[in-house]
């Protein structure tokens, strides 16, 4: 309503485009339906009195019209806007339902992004990935990347850090793609980016270049450094690259993802992961690491380590227990002994008693006094 009352001159203009300099993806696509709604009027009155108090409004009201024509006719203005304004409307025009109105504007945008600058340029980037995923936005993503590409790296590098992940992402793929990306700053994206997509992005592309190069230092460091999915990137590759052993250390992890990688290194050095996990869980203070520990046998030992853990139902730990009832139900473990459990006082390890018995109705019957779970 703000917008159409400043473009007709009933509210100052300047105030409504500050709004709209700051305006995110939803708000330009949320904008665009809205015009299009009965609620919200343009007043013809206006225009053929020459009221229109702001050239750049009208043809953004223009360019979200019901009428295709007045679409068509008003991607000249979209196009020409002063700072790119409008430029996520002529985005939008370009997954347009009309032929004439998509076509027109995709000529134009690819012209205009040509010569935008960096703000406008990521406005348009935001609106472009937004759509990306539509039936016609294809080419919008298409041509926001192409003008990224050919961006200056100051350009490319303000690209990476904003909120929206979308453009973040997409500008991540390009300077990896670019080759003009040094080695120290993905390294330091791979350890530090604060989005876990990009920095994996980061996380692949040095390890491929450290196997390429048979680089191990750089696969350890990011092994000891790197979030999670970032370590079993570089474990994975570590293995490949004969330092099987590696997986030792990491049998214990939190992660399951971790566990079954650093398993499958243990293997091909032709150690069991199950006899190592056995020969933890007998020490005398396994605490800190017995939930992994406990999880780990559970993943790859045999009905004869049901003993072993059996007396982990006990653990002072809540989760240590609840991880355990999962273990021993894995292993084939007395069922009658996992039913016991859901007298525990502590609600995560009912929960787990609950899920792992899930297909034995009448064993938690029997244990609660005839309650179903």
């Amino acid at each position: 309503m703000r917008v159409t009352a400043a473009a007709a001159g009933r509210e100052p203009a300047d105030e409504v485009l500050a709004m709209l300099s700051v305006a995110g993806a939803k708000t330009w696509i949320g904008l665009d339906r809205a015009l299009r709604t009965p609620a919200v009027t343009y007043g013809e009155n206006a225009t053929k009195t020459g009221l229109l108090a702001d050239e750049g409004l009208s043809s953004l009201v223009a360019g979200c019209s019901r009428d295709g024509r007045r679409r068509e006719s008003a991607v000249a203005g979209l196009a020409t806007a002063a700072d790119g304004l409008l430029l996520p409307v002529l985005v939008l025009r370009t997954a347009d339902w009309v032929p004439q109105v998509r076509e027109r504007a995709r000529r134009s945008l690819t012209a205009v992004l040509r010569s935008a600058d960096a703000s406008a340029l990521l406005a348009a980037a935001s609106v472009a990935v937004a759509i990306g995923s539509w039936a016609r936005g294809g080419h919008a993503v298409e041509a926001v990347a192409g003008a990224l590409r050919a961006a200056s790296d100051g350009v490319l590098a303000s690209a990476r850090t904003p909120q929206d992940l979308g453009v973040r992402r997409l500008a991540y793929r390009l300077w990896l793609e670019s080759g003009r990306s040094r080695h120290e700053e993905i390294m330091r994206a791979a350890l530090s980016e604060q989005d876990w997509v990009c920095r994996l992005l980061c996380a692949e592309w040095l390890v491929a270049g450290a196997v390429r190069d048979r680089r191990v230092d750089v696969l350890e460091g990011l092994l000891t450094e790197g979030s999670a999915k970032v370590g079993i990137e570089a474990l994975t590759a570590l293995v490949k690259l004969g330092r099987p052993e590696t997986g030792v250390a990491h049998l214990a992890d939190r992660l399951g993802m971790m566990r079954a990688t650093a398993q499958w290194g243990v293997r091909r050095t032709g150690r069991s992961p199950a006899a190592i996990y056995r020969s933890a869980l007998a020490a005398d203070s396994p605490m800190g690491r017995a939930r992994a520990l406990v999880a780990g046998l559970g993943e790859c030992g045999t009905h004869q380590d049901v003993d072993v853990l059996l007396p982990f139902l006990e653990h002072p730990s809540p989760r240590v227990r609840a991880e355990t009832v999962r273990a021993v139900r894995r292993l084939g473990g007395p069922l009658s002994r996992i039913a016991g459990m859901l007298a525990d006082p502590a609600p995560v390890v009912v929960r787990a008693v609950k899920q792992a018995l899930r297909s034995e109705p009448d064993i938690v019957r029997g244990h609660t006094g005839g309650e179903g779970a």
